[in-house]
């Protein structure tokens, strides 16, 4: 009897393997059985996984570019005078600094008009030589970017806040010479519109006046966030 018992305990033990490995190959009623889905998953090259660099910008380089074009447009105005035999003298005008010529208007109108023309004709030629110098691939700098705002922004300011002060530039220019201040709009404000077109059209200068700004909507501008 112990005999046969352990016969059939063998027996059984012998088929449990078989059996199980039956029941996992099995199909699933009603339908045909499922293929084992196989994934493989390749290794990420470590630069996908470096961060993006973000360029910031540079206001402090920004605001020296602005200054140094307005530097050069003071420095022409005493250059011009000294040249035209003018004493240059600092003055005030409604508390504001003046620089003022030491030319007799009345005698030498055409001296008078190109001290006063001096300072945004400089401005813009600046703007002209860095529009028109060979660069590389890439952005403009913050400093660069600041020398053009300035010369844009300074002939902005004389035709619109600052055209009929008695010591602007423009009215000074037109009472010295044939030129209504209407001419002069079309002469300085044509070439600084050129230059903002220019500057529209060139990779270099991209998101110079509106760029997408992450979180913040749309910049609109010299770069100047909302």
């Amino acid at each position: 009897m112990a005999h046969r018992l352990a016969l059939i305990l063998g027996a059984v033990l012998a088929a449990a393997p078989t059996s199980l490995r039956a029941q996992q190959a099995a199909p699933i009623i009603g339908g045909p059985a499922a293929p084992a889905a196989s994934v493989t998953l390749s290794p990420c090259h470590p630069a996908c996984l470096a961060p993006t660099p973000v360029r910031h910008f540079s206001w402090p380089k920004f605001a020296a570019g602005f200054v140094t074009s307005l530097a050069a447009h003071e420095t022409a105005h005493i250059l011009t005078a000294v040249a035209m035999g003018g004493h240059v003298s600092l003055g005030f005008n409604s508390g504001r600094p003046v620089i003022q010529s030491g030319i007799d208007s009345v005698r030498h109108p055409t001296r008078q008009f190109f001290f006063s023309a001096a300072g945004m004709s400089t401005q813009l030629l600046i703007n002209e030589v860095i529009l028109d110098w060979p660069h590389g691939p890439g952005v403009s700098g913050e400093f660069e970017r600041g020398v053009l705002a300035s010369g844009i922004a300074t002939v902005v300011f004389y035709f619109t806040v600052g055209r009929d002060s008695q010591v602007s530039d423009v009215q000074q220019m037109s009472v010295n010479s044939s030129l209504s201040k209407w001419d002069l709009t079309a002469i300085f404000g044509g070439i600084a519109a050129t230059d903002v077109v220019r500057m529209l059209l060139k990779p270099r200068y991209a998101h110079f006046f509106a760029y997408p700004a992450p979180k913040h909507g749309l910049t609109v501008g010299m770069r100047l966030p909302l």
